[in-house]
């Protein structure tokens, strides 16, 4: 403001100083000099015309300098600081350093809400959500992904109103809630195909696909999913391709097709390597355990799923961590290893209980019992419903809660 000040002082003695020193030239003195010198003496005296241009233009500019500074006033400096947060906190999500960028994404979202910046704020209150998700604290991803939601309704942004619908559907699919997953997948696929949005579409049918699996609607899973196949084989989208012969893997194990599931899941690697995601990495990495395991490549399920262990830490995937735990159990138990597979197991469920999955807490115990009873301690399984070593028995009894009661005495 001070610097502004000083330019307008400068225009007013400017002013003054040219009119005391250069008076206009005279009729007399203009009639005594030819066209030629007459133009370069009203050039170097200035007309009073000219001065006030000049200082007209002066004026004009120390307008144009305070309008450019108060156009650095404090809101778009804080805007600025916002956006950048939000993008270091999904930075930070992309590198699995979970607690940095929920911090980020909080800052950014505190920003903002005082700017009333409706879009910013949906943006960051689904990166926390996203986050707390896989950080299976649930009830405040619920919170922050259901005001995403109610924000994205509000201002009617297509875009964000799809995000928000997916993000929910993803956290009550990992709820198990998978009728309300569906039914959150399902409008995204209708807003998505209203507005023309083809890759959005395809996302959801791959979604669509993953929750009619854990449905046991395996038939329908795998329309859904060849629809989203189709799809991204045309456009050359690896990570969707990627993501979606993830489900259509899990679809063959449902129908006891162990050795496509497991050609799906090899290329649904390599893809995961090319793409360099890391999480989507471990998830093939236990589930080409699984399916090894199955065939009866013991010492190949082993490596794949230590590999998948590893990784799962690394990326906070608590629900694979726990599922590989209790797989790694299953290999070494055939392998002639029943302590190793009792350790496996019990950190198994410490980490279900976590989640807490308590689906998955009964599944583990039920190979607990079936540990017991083979050692001769039948009391220890008492009550609870033998689990075969068969891979999809295994695989269904996973996906239907109604088994978790057979397990109850076992947790007792």
């Amino acid at each position: 403001m001070a610097h502004t000040q000083r330019l307008f002082l400068l225009c007013v003695n400017f002013q003054r100083d040219t009119r005391s020193v250069s008076p206009a030239p005279t009729i007399h003195d203009r009639n005594r000099v030819s066209s030629l010198t007459g133009l370069q003496a009203h050039r170097s005296n200035p007309s009073p015309f000219r001065l006030r241009s000049c200082t007209v233009f002066l004026f004009t500019l120390v307008c144009f300098l305070q309008t450019g500074a108060l156009a650095q006033s404090p809101r778009p400096r804080e805007k600025m600081r916002a956006d950048s947060l939000q993008l270091r906190a999904e930075e930070l999500y992309r590198q699995y350093q979970m607690q940095p960028a929920l911090q980020n994404a909080q800052a950014a979202l505190a920003i903002y809400r005082t700017l009333g910046e409706r879009e910013g704020e949906v943006k960051a209150l689904s990166r926390a959500g996203i986050i707390y998700t896989d950080l299976t604290d649930f009830p405040k991803a619920e919170e922050h992904l259901q005001k995403a939601l109610q924000i994205s309704r509000e201002i009617n942004q297509p875009q964000l109103l799809i995000l928000s619908l997916h993000n929910l559907g993803t956290l009550r699919k990992a709820e198990r809630k998978y009728d309300v997953a569906l039914e959150a997948f399902k409008e995204a696929l209708e807003i998505a195909e209203a507005n023309g949005d083809e890759l959005k579409r395809a996302e959801q049918w791959k979604n669509l696909g993953a929750v009619c699996l854990n449905m046991d609607k395996t038939d329908l899973a795998v329309d859904f999913l060849n629809k989203a196949m189709n799809f991204a084989q045309e456009t050359n989208n690896d990570s969707l391709i990627a993501t979606t012969l993830l489900s259509l893997g899990s679809a063959a194990t449902a129908k006891s097709d162990f050795l496509n599931a497991a050609v799906y899941w090899e290329q649904g690697l390599s893809l995961a390597k090319k793409t360099k995601n890391l999480r989507l990495e471990g998830s093939f990495l236990s589930n080409l355990g699984n399916s090894y395991r199955n065939t009866g490549k013991y010492p190949e399920a082993l490596s794949c799923l230590k590999q998948a262990l590893q990784i799962n830490r690394v990326t906070h995937n608590r629900w694979a961590e726990g599922n590989t735990l209790r797989e790694l159990g299953i290999v070494f138990y055939f392998q002639g290893q029943p302590d190793s597979s009792l350790r496996c197991w019990n950190d198994a469920i410490e980490v279900f209980k976590t989640i807490p999955d308590m689906l998955m807490v009964g599944m583990t115990s039920g190979h607990i019992g079936v540990y017991y009873k083979n050692i001769g301690k039948p009391f220890g399984s008492k009550g609870l419903r033998k689990c075969s070593g068969d891979g999809s028995r295994c695989r269904q009894r996973e996906r239907r809660s109604q088994y978790f009661g057979k397990y109850r005495k076992c947790l007792q």
